[in-house]
């Protein structure tokens, strides 16, 4: 249901003095899915405050009222109420707090009210009770709302001067008249949007009867111009004049008949392109749950007719965008790779060290061998028998072994399987220790080197390389349930059902049982070598303590706000090779997967609730899965592809990367390390410089770099020490300030230069001069130099320093807001300024290569586009939510644009959508900065320590036939032959549609739909 009202916004109506639970009540909105608008603005006196929030009221679907003796009595409080009523509004009631005695504003007096305080008289009070009914009352007929607000805004505008030009007609006032039938009960549209929809209706009449009245006048001129082709058969004379009446009467005609079938072509393609929306809109849906197949058929659906009319041949031949966008996003979004036959359930699995192989053990005995690497990955490389049906399996870092253990009666000791031998090869030992009961767990530490193992009776550690034990422990009382060792061997943490023990076996310490206040302990697992992290079964993660056996530092990672029969846990934990990933299988049977170093989860399309195995595959950035079904699946996620890290090993990091207009890209590092990336190398160039430099500039073919020094900005042949030329400090600054930012010109005879004191100077290297004065800008905190060098944007934020801009404070101060940013745009040439006001705080900025449109992005995370001339943004839209944007990058044709984040994540976003193409994750690296490679087909970015590659999925570059052929191939390996039966009945918007939109294309042929 969150997804379904992903779009549905609404307004929060409140008292100043209940700001706190209105807070509150927007931060549950947006984590329901719902889209909050809640004013923040104090109300001056003089201000038109009534214009700006009917404004808002307008722009919303729904309004939730905070009811208290506050907002009861507040003028500003009941005006909204009684707007969002005159607007039709859908107006929900609720009260954080007891309202005995108060008298609600008289809109609200016959209207039911929700408690979001614990009242035992009354059922179901609460604040989780209160969010759990407000989203169900906001949720009857979203698509009513969302559509009744645009007929209101459509409504409003049209009424200040009734314009025809506003009007409905055709497809769009059949749509809206079916709307107006079907309105609910108790929401009927308001009398604005009534008497708009009567108004339209009037109009499509007039334009019909004008319509018949046309066509009997073309036809009487028909009729006319055959009378007037008999008459000169009879008149050879006036043959000349009545053939020229006669053309002049066609061109008539023709030019009648084209205006007709313009009307036609656009009602047509406008109707299409409405419909192609809210195709898209459901497609992306669908692709945030994770229902990647469903989304590619509601994409290819909705563009219209595929393509296949003539209309949408002759004037979209490049698809509907939004669409095509939906259809890309679904398909380089979907990381479920491969999908093998059900067998025999999986009881066990492990990665091999080479990254890529895995192996899977079965109920029935048999041992499988995958390799994620090849073209044809889940097609057993290999398959034997074992003994008995394996529970708990590790792969030693040889390759070969694996230690292994079983729960069968009888079987009470772990062995090291030989995967070339596929036997047996060491089964591990006691000695003359008391014989236990079953191995109960068993733990691999991290580097392979120590095994141990829980009975039934006691616990043990081996040495892999030996089959006597180094260690046992007796103990009757022990019935370990999870076990983990770390890497030196010294500590052995045990888990019971809820409890925990350490076991120090050199220093022959043990402590515990240590009950677990988190509850019952799900799994264990070692972090970096010798930290025991535990997986509690309600949903948190925690520390052991070595020294007391106490679980320490927990945190909860899953959510807990499902009804508690549905509550969601951990069942088992694991950590990837480096530590970078942890991910977790839940009692729901989901794989979860977190960044070690920021927490924050990586998405993944792993939504099925019936997960019961997995393994992550790091040289192919791969998780294997197995389901109760025996169904084993490979999961691609979108970190750096293989070989992409190419430089794991810096000392100081990455502070910046570029691309020359050449497509030559370069970076600079905190220890003076310069990488170049020549287009078609496989890996970067990289040099160590003299220079300590917090900038760099490259010409277009690389061969040369400037970077500024203490005597002002030096230009050095690459690889060579020593500069070629050197530009004076005293020409760059008057107050003997170094450059803070550089940019080769095109033509690489000029560069650019800004000092640190806000100073911009152009200079000619075959003249060795300045070119002009310098231009004076005013400090900044971000800056950004168009490609062709013409002018300077430059950003500053209210609280670097304060200072005061004037008319830009005069926009603030009527905007009422307390983070704004300035941006202003230089024009290099004549110093002139043109000041732009953006609510937040600006962090990076990028301009196209059209040297038009510039991006800017903001530390709250959100993102806008200007068109250069204009003073209002042309888009903005979320980019990473709650994270700060680090920088920005426009690919070389400028369509699309690259963002990096304070939440280690990369987006690749196309011009016009909200919604990113593709998310790269740098597995909790900081994302520094990103640019595309020089190739076009991948995306570089930096993080503290390294550069590395990803690739931009095929399908974003591709065509529109070929995203089609792909997405359809893609359905047809995975046997998705259309839409089914309860497709239809759950998105009512299919019915008109084709059960199989890639029949046409040429697939699926012979294959029936599939039931689900």
């Amino acid at each position: 249901m969150a997804e379904q009202a992903k779009s549905l916004k609404v307004f929060v109506s409140y008292s100043r003095a209940d700001v706190g639970f209105a807070d509150q009540l927007v931060l549950a909105l947006e984590d329901k899915g719902f889209d909050p608008i809640l004013d923040r603005h104090d109300i001056s006196g003089a201000e038109n405050w009534r214009e700006r929030l009917g404004k808002l009221i307008l722009s919303a679907d729904a309004v939730a009222f905070v009811l208290t003796a506050k907002s009861a009595a507040s003028e500003i409080c009941s005006w909204e109420v009684g707007e969002a009523v005159r607007l039709g509004k859908r107006v929900i009631p609720v009260t954080p707090g007891n309202i005995d005695g108060v008298t609600p504003p008289k809109a609200l007096s016959e209207l039911n009210w929700i408690p979001f305080y614990a009242e035992p008289t009354i059922p179901g009070s609460g604040f989780y009770y209160g969010v759990k009914r407000l989203m169900e009352a906001l949720s009857i007929d979203l698509d009513w709302l969302r559509a009744q607000t645009r007929y209101s805004e459509r409504a409003l505008e049209w009424a200040k001067e009734k314009p025809d030009d506003l009007l409905l007609r055709g497809e769009a006032l059949k749509e809206a008249e079916a709307w107006q039938a079907r309105s609910p009960a108790a929401s009927q549209p308001p009398e604005l949007v009534r008497a708009y929809l009567a108004a339209s209706g009037d109009a499509e009449q007039h334009r019909q009867a004008a319509a018949k009245v046309q066509l009997a006048e073309r036809e009487q001129a028909l009729k006319t111009a055959e009378a007037a082709v008999a008459d000169s058969r009879a008149a050879q004379g006036k043959l000349r004049r009545f053939t020229q009446w006669a053309l002049g009467g066609g061109v008539v005609l023709l030019l009648l008949a084209a205006i007709g079938n313009f009307y036609a072509v656009t009602t047509t393609l406008d109707a299409n392109d409405r419909r192609a929306a809210l195709f898209a809109t459901a497609a992306n849906q669908l692709s945030l749950l994770g229902d990647f197949n469903r989304s590619l058929l509601v994409a290819l659906s909705g563009d219209p007719a595929a393509r296949s009319g003539m209309i949408e041949g002759m004037f979209r031949q490049g698809g509907n965008p939004a669409a095509r966008a939906a259809l890309v996003r679904a398909f380089a979004g979907d990381r479920l790779s491969y999908a093998s036959a059900p067998g025999a359930m999986v009881t066990e699995m492990t990665a091999l060290p080479d990254g890529h192989r895995f192996v899977t053990f079965h109920t029935d005995g048999r041992m499988q061998i995958w390799d994620a690497a090849l073209p044809d990955p889940l097609v057993p490389q290999a398959v034997t028998g074992t003994p008995f049906a394996v529970d708990r399996a590790f792969a030693l870092p040889d390759g070969d072994h694996i230690a292994m253990s079983w729960s069968e009666a009888g079987v009470a000791l772990p062995a090291l399987w030989s995967l070339a031998a596929k036997k047996i090869d060491r089964q591990f030992e006691l000695g003359p220790q008391p014989e236990f009961g079953a191995a109960t767990a068993l733990a691999l530490s991290q580097n392979g080197k120590y095994l141990a193992a829980g009975f039934d009776g006691g616990l043990v550690i081996w040495d892999t390389a030996n089959t006597a034990p180094l260690h046992v422990k007796p103990d009757d009382f022990l019935r370990v349930t999870s076990i983990a060792i770390t890497d030196d061997g010294e500590t052995v943490v045990a888990a019971t059902a809820d409890s925990a023990m350490v076991w120090q076996p050199t220093d022959e310490t043990f402590v515990g049982p240590v009950e677990s206040e988190l509850g019952e302990i799900a799994s264990l697992a070692v972090f970096d070598g010798d930290s025991v992290v535990v997986g509690v079964a309600s949903g948190q993660l925690g520390i052991v303590n070595p020294s007391t056996a106490k679980i320490s530092d927990a945190q909860s990672v899953l959510s807990q706000e499902m009804s508690p029969e549905d509550a969601n846990g951990i069942q088992r934990i694991a950590l990837s090779p480096d530590n970078r990933l942890f991910y977790m299988l839940t009692t729901r049977g989901e794989l979860k997967v977190l960044r070690t170093e920021t927490t924050l989860e990586l998405k993944l399309a792993a939504m099925q609730r019936d997960l019961t195995r997995s393994v992550f595959l790091p040289e192919v950035n791969m998780f294997a899965t197995a389901s109760k079904d025996g169904v084993v699946r490979l999961w691609t996620t979108a970190r750096a592809e293989r070989g992409g890290s190419v430089s794991d090993d810096l000392q100081g990091g990455y502070r910046m990367i570029a691309n020359t207009p050449a497509g030559v890209m370069f970076g600079l590092s905190f220890d003076n390390e310069i990488f170049r990336w020549m287009r078609g190398a496989a890996k970067p160039e990289l040099i160590k410089t003299a220079d300590s430099s917090p900038v760099l500039s490259m010409n277009s073919d690389g061969s040369l770099y400037a970077v500024p020094t203490a005597e002002g900005v030096a230009i050095h042949r690459w690889g060579e020490l020593k500069p070629q030329k050197m530009i004076p400090l005293a020409q760059i600054s008057d107050k003997g300030a170094p450059a803070a930012a550089l940019v080769f010109l095109p033509d690489d005879t000029r560069l650019l230069v800004v000092s640190g004191a806000s100073e911009a100077s152009l200079w000619s290297l075959d003249q060795d001069a300045r070119l002009g004065p310098l231009v004076k800008l005013e400090y900044h905190s971000s800056l950004a130099i168009s490609p062709d060098g013409s002018w300077i944007a430059t950003g500053l934020n209210t609280h670097d320093n304060g200072l005061d801009y004037g008319v830009t404070m005069d926009i603030v101060e009527m905007m009422k807001v307390d983070r704004y940013s300035v941006v202003t745009i230089w024009d290099v040439a004549s110093g002139a300024a043109q000041r732009l006001t953006v609510e937040g705080n600006v962090t990076a900025l990028a301009i196209a290569p059209d040297n038009a449109r510039l991006a800017f992005g903001l530390q709250e995370g959100s993102m806008g586009l200007y068109q250069k001339g204009e003073t209002l943004p042309r888009q903005t839209f979320v980019g990473h939510p709650n994270h700060m944007i680090h920088a920005l990058a426009f690919d070389a044709g400028g369509g699309m644009l690259l963002s990096s984040g304070e939440d280690g994540l990369y987006r690749l976003w196309q011009m016009g959508e909200r919604e990113a193409l593709q998310t790269l994750d740098a597995f909790g690296d900081f994302a520094v900065a990103g640019a595309f490679d020089p190739d076009g087909r991948h995306v570089i970015g930096i993080d503290d320590n390294r550069i590395a590659r990803w690739t931009i999925d095929p399908i974003v570059s591709a065509g529109v036939d070929e995203q089609m052929k792909m997405a359809c191939r893609r359905l047809e390996a995975r046997g998705t032959a259309g839409f089914t039966r309860q497709d239809k009945l759950e998105m009512t918007f299919l019915d008109d549609v084709a059960n199989d939109p890639c029949f046409k294309l040429g697939f699926n042929k012979k294959k029936p739909v599939a039931e689900r």
